[in-house]
């Protein structure tokens, strides 16, 4: 992520809840005082265009990957690379990313 920031190119990077016993993306950020994950589509492309890059919370943004998500954690799958590979995709295409 530094390293595209700096190169003057914006991260967009929707997380997820709740992945097997370590958690998730957002359950470890969120236990930072005044972090945020749900934040509207404004005000991440003001992060975007503010600081270069945004995490969030796929929520709507992303619905085929909550219930990716949410299946790989009540059905002991976190580590199917078939369904990691379709989370991660089902986010990068609804954050609009062109390349990886």
């Amino acid at each position: 992520v530094p390293v595209v920031m700096a190169c003057g190119g914006a991260v967009p990077q929707a997380a997820g809840r709740g992945l097997g016993h370590t958690g998730g993306t957002l359950d470890k950020l969120e236990s930072i005082p005044g972090f945020t994950a749900e934040i509207t589509k404004v005000q991440i492309r003001q992060q975007l265009c503010d600081l270069g890059a945004a995490i969030f919370a796929a929520g709507e943004l992303a619905p085929a990957d909550r219930k990716i998500y949410a299946l790989r954690d009540v059905t002991g799958t976190t580590e199917s690379l078939p369904l990691i590979a379709s989370s991660v995709m089902s986010k990068k295409i609804a954050e609009g990313t062109h390349a990886l």
